[in-house]
């Protein structure tokens, strides 16, 4: 229950407050192709420059996830459980 918390916290860090069904929606699909090693290169583009043209530092967060171990799964389910929130 820790972690989910802080794969939450971590997600709502980084999203843009007036964007932020649109980034959670992104980063779900994005965390999705990734942790199910899905070979579709351009969804995923697509959605990296989807998620950085609306402001969210991808590099960043990147980096905190490996800092604090957090999986693109626990990212995915992380933006499930957001989406009922918002």
């Amino acid at each position: 229950m820790e972690k989910e918390a802080e794969v939450k916290e971590l997600i709502k860090k980084y999203l843009s407050h007036n964007r932020t069904k649109e980034g959670l929606s992104y980063l779900k699909d994005y965390s999705n192709l990734i942790s199910s090693n899905i070979n579709a290169e351009d969804d995923k583009i697509i959605l990296r420059s989807s998620l950085i043209n609306i402001g969210f530092d991808l590099r960043g967060f990147q980096k905190e996830m490996v800092g604090v171990k957090i999986s693109y799964e626990d990212i995915y389910h992380g933006c499930l459980e957001l989406e009922k929130e918002v």
